[in-house]
């Protein structure tokens, strides 16, 4: 029969585990509302990408949701162009979201962070300009103005790689985590959905 304690003996005994309890319950509730927003944020992106069938208005709803959910200061949206027998990727989006902001130039498959997160159908996280690169990007030469971490996620859909969203500079200075990495993953696949239809 287990022993119950009375009186002074249980107020010594629960008296160290009750505010470590309570702060546990305050984190966990916290986690719940974020996971519940995120939830709702993904549902209400799979109900904008599938109101429309027009590429045009799938890639801006892409680029607003993306924005939304990871504020930053410069991004960029680039589909695959398999013209003329070649593969390589064409900027559809970038800056401020308005066509023409960026002229629409090939970005060779393989080359940079967008080429090469198209060609390995992998993210590409660079928390810090210090940090060393991926083999293939060592060529590479990290942009000198203000630029401080940044996050390429591939389109992709049944192993195809369809484009590439890219992010520069979280907007808040902090950067770019692996949380943010999943968050965006989320998003592009249910981007690569709609932009297939």
């Amino acid at each position: 029969m287990p022993r119950r304690l009375t009186g002074s003996a249980s107020a010594k005994a629960g008296a160290k585990p009750l505010p470590r309890l309570q702060a546990e319950v305050v984190s966990l509730r916290s986690q719940l509302r974020d996971k519940a927003k995120q939830l709702a944020f993904f549902i209400n992106t799979g109900k904008a990408l599938t109101s429309t069938l027009e590429l045009d208005k799938v890639l801006d709803i892409i680029v607003e949701r993306a924005k939304r959910l990871i504020p930053c200061e410069r991004w960029s949206l680039l589909l695959v162009d398999e013209g003329e027998g070649q593969r390589q990727l064409t900027i559809r989006l970038a800056q401020d979201g308005r066509r023409g902001s960026v002229k629409p130039r090939p970005v060779a498959w393989g080359q940079g962070p967008a080429g090469w997160v198209a060609q390995q159908a992998k993210p590409l996280l660079i928390e810090d300009r210090q940090l060393p690169l991926p083999s293939a990007l060592r060529d590479w030469k990290l942009p000198r103005a203000g630029f401080r971490s940044l996050l390429a996620v591939p389109i992709t859909n049944k192993r195809k790689t369809l484009g590439v969203l890219e992010m520069i500079n979280r907007a808040d200075g902090r950067p770019f985590d692996a949380t943010d990495r999943d968050l965006l993953l989320q998003l592009t696949g249910q981007a690569a959905i709609a932009i297939e239809r």
